[in-house]
């Protein structure tokens, strides 16, 4: 008797993304491993084949999302929210406020591992975020963001740069000038800008890291990289340059504006600020004052700073 062939495995495409050293890899039941587009992705890939295993894995379908059913713990009202339900959480993404659902993406905390029921339409492209990858804003971010959160680490509103060996977060709302300063100051010898928009700040071990994240800003910067973090900077606009240090309770209220906090998930909120005790209690926190004088800046952020935490 002929046996008869067993169907084929289906296969299984992936892609693995690593931010601050948080490595989540996106896995495709059936197809192709997901496509992300090289800008801004592309720095962020890790190899096929690199050793060590993911922090978290998430299982993407082509499937019609199910809509949350549940607790409403949060939502942006033109955007995405999260429910509470019997088994996890679900984040949820519709076109609109009374459109579909473009998709659901569900798990529990630490979110080692999830399931993403993502629109055919949107895989296709014919959706939102067309062009741009499933990963897609604010999928990308909310992905991170609790990652991050429940691993030691944050998402913060910052421009980050790598002097010599040592990193600095500068901190500050749109507007405050983290783009135009990532310009003015440049590259110059022995600097690397990691990001001019959005960072990670991540207690692992005994270091403060502080690294690039795939979401630039207006310049366009978004590196790998990730640095020991020497210094925290709050910037403000003013009519000279200058450094001051601030009290570590001043220093945290100048801070917490510039953090993605889930204050909506107490446990995870906990944790994040738990991480930002740790992070103010081994780093120095300064209002960093700009004015126009780009040799003033450049000397504010890659002398002055660096050198009033002896770096």
């Amino acid at each position: 008797m002929i046996p008869r062939p067993r169907p084929a495995a289906p296969s299984i495409g992936t892609v693995t993304l690593q931010v601050a050293n948080l490595a989540l890899e996106l896995r495709c039941a059936a197809g192709p491993a997901p496509v992300l587009p090289r800008v801004p992705y592309g720095p962020f890939l890790v190899p096929s084949g690199a050793p060590g295993p993911a922090d978290a894995v998430v299982e993407v379908l082509d499937a019609e999302p199910v809509p949350p059913a549940g607790e409403s713990l949060y939502d942006t009202g033109d955007s995405w929210s999260v429910w509470r339900e019997t088994d996890g959480l679900c984040f949820a993404l519709r076109a609109g406020p009374d459109g579909p659902l473009l998709w659901t993406l569900r798990g529990a905390a630490p979110f080692a591992r999830l399931r993403l029921d993502l629109a055919p339409r949107v895989r296709a492209g014919t959706a939102h975020g067309a062009g741009r990858g499933m990963l897609a804003y604010p999928l990308d971010q909310v992905l991170v963001l609790h990652l991050l959160a429940a691993r030691d680490g944050l998402l913060v509103h910052a421009a980050g740069v790598r002097v010599g060996d040592v990193g600095l977060a500068l901190a500050g709302p749109s507007g405050a000038g983290k783009t135009t300063l990532a310009r003015t100051v440049g590259a110059a010898g022995g600097v690397e800008w990691l990001s001019d928009d959005r960072i990670a700040m991540r207690h692992q071990g005994p270091e403060i890291t502080v690294s690039g994240t795939p979401w630039p800003g207006e310049a366009g910067i978004a590196s790998a990289t990730s640095a020991p973090l020497a210094a925290i900077g709050i910037l403000r606009q003013g009519p000279t340059c200058r450094l001051t240090r601030l009290a570590p309770a001043e220093g945290l209220r100048r801070l917490l504006p510039t953090l993605s906090v889930p204050w909506y998930l107490r446990d995870l909120a906990d944790r994040a600020l738990a991480t930002v005790d740790t992070i103010l209690a081994r780093t120095p926190v300064f209002e960093v004052m700009l004015d126009r004088d780009p040799r003033a800046v450049r000397d504010s952020v890659l002398r002055a700073l660096p050198a009033a935490v002896g770096r």
